[in-house]
């Protein structure tokens, strides 16, 4: 077996379920267009113009960037020398085998499940329930089947990592994430997931986190994290990971290294970031868009809707990514300024539902429950405007239907919000209205508001 190198690579945060090309243009069916008109940060310096699509949110490519940092905050991995060094991709980026052998129990969505800030793999795969957690065949464990997932590329490098966790029901077990480089340092990113045999055999050789050796490691089931990184090649189309079984499915992502923000906005499914180092979503994109046809338009017929974007910043107005304190102006790389997402909120819109408008909140507004809640949006007034057209100058309200499942919200709205975006489009004044309607026009807060940044 060949001697496994091991190496210094980022490592996976785990994320729960539902809790990077040449360029390519966008395509608008829509002939809505707005402009921003906001005073530019020190990564949008120019005034961009956003497209609403049918598959697509996009801004055209106006944006300088502070791609000229000391360091550049989407630099690509610094291997150690004399290690196995990744390749330059062959032409244009793309992958070249499918990820998984589709059938009728797969599900797609387009979505930022039970997260509260855009992320790096906001395309879930849904592969089918078992049942629930308490009539499954293992009550407390595995609810969903697991199914064989493929190396959509070749990969050079890897970093997986086995999760000790507990369900609701008391029942251990392990779940694994898993963080693999290809061509050109760009990233794949998986969660809830196993790692197969002939990962594991490529890991033979390879000393863990939590042992001496792998196999000593794999002796001791449902042991503490455990944490595996190596340089070693692995062909597309070899099988890398099973779905665990253990949620309603599994995530996968693309990060895309090495591009700046100006080149990211070409990328289908990218959009806009004001600060694109300050959510995982910074440097993620479409996955779905990097496959091989007939792959690429099987999964997207599945998805059944647009695959993006997963950046959705307008300047000058409500909609996009807001923190809970300013950003400063240096870009750090990213993933070392990732925001704690109980204090952030993201106002978005999918194509599920061209109609609505979205917003996520974690804990920090009073009277609001942390999820996800839309509104269906109004053409005109202060009350259930789209995020795009809520501006400065008014307090706006929105009254907002929560989140109840993948495909299902409230039939009545919950809560409603008052929103002001301030002068210069830099903040917003929030504060959460418990009855749920927006009575009357003379909106005004009452002192319990919270302030949040670009």
């Amino acid at each position: 077996m060949q001697q496994l190198i091991v190496i210094l690579l980022v490592s996976g945060i785990f994320a729960a379920c539902g809790g990077s090309p040449t360029p390519a243009a966008a395509v608008s069916n829509s002939s809505t267009t707005l402009t921003a008109t906001a005073t530019a940060t020190s990564v949008a310096t120019a005034e961009p113009t956003l497209t609403v699509a049918s598959s697509q949110l996009m801004i055209s490519p106006t944006q300088s960037g502070s791609d000229q940092s000391q360091q550049f905050w989407n630099a690509p991995f610094q291997l150690p020398a004399g290690l196995m060094s990744v390749p330059d991709c062959d032409g244009d980026f793309g992958f070249t085998h499918r990820l998984v052998d589709l059938d009728e129990e797969f599900d797609l969505f387009f979505t930022p499940g039970w997260h509260v800030a855009p992320h790096d793999h906001m395309a879930y795969w849904l592969t089918g329930r078992l049942g629930d957690e308490t009539d499954s065949p293992t009550p407390g464990s595995q609810f969903s089947r697991r199914v064989q997932i493929f190396a959509p590329a070749d990969i050079y490098a890897l970093t997986v990592t086995r999760w000790k966790l507990s369900s609701p029901v008391g029942k251990v077990y392990n779940e694994w994430t898993a963080y693999l480089t290809t061509c050109d340092e760009h990233q794949l990113v998986f969660h809830h997931v196993e790692a197969s045999d002939e990962i594991l055999n490529l890991l033979d050789d390879t000393s863990p986190s939590c042992a001496e050796s792998t196999k000593e490691a794999l002796a001791f089931g449902n042991t503490e994290e455990c944490r595996w990184r190596a340089s070693v090649p692995i062909r597309a189309g070899t099988p890398i990971l099973w779905s665990s079984g253990y949620s309603a499915g599994f995530d996968f992502g693309l990060m895309l290294y090495g591009l700046t923000a100006k080149e990211l906005q070409t990328q289908p499914g990218y959009g806009y970031a004001m600060n694109p180092w300050q959510p995982t979503s910074g440097n993620a994109v479409c996955p779905l868009e990097y496959f091989p046809e007939p792959h690429r338009s099987e999964y997207l017929k599945v998805l059944g809707m647009g695959c993006g974007p997963f950046n959705q910043d307008v300047l000058g107005t409500a909609m996009g990514f807001w923190l809970s304190s300013p950003t400063p102006e240096d870009a750090r790389p990213i993933g070392q300024r990732i925001p704690d997402e109980n204090q952030t909120l993201w106002l978005f819109t999918t194509d599920a539902t061209p109609s609505t408008h979205r917003i996520t909140v974690g804990t920090r507004v009073p009277g609001l429950e942390r999820g996800q809640y839309r509104f269906v949006y109004q053409e005109n007034g202060l009350v259930n405007r789209r995020w795009d057209e809520v501006v400065s100058g008014d307090i706006y309200c929105v009254e907002l239907q929560r989140q109840t499942s993948f495909h299902t919200f409230d039939e009545v709205p919950r809560a409603a919000l008052l929103v002001e975006v301030g002068p210069d489009g830099m903040a917003m004044t929030v504060e959460a209205i418990a009855a749920g309607k927006c009575d009357g026009q003379d909106f005004s807060f009452s002192g319990a508001e919270q302030i949040f940044y670009r």
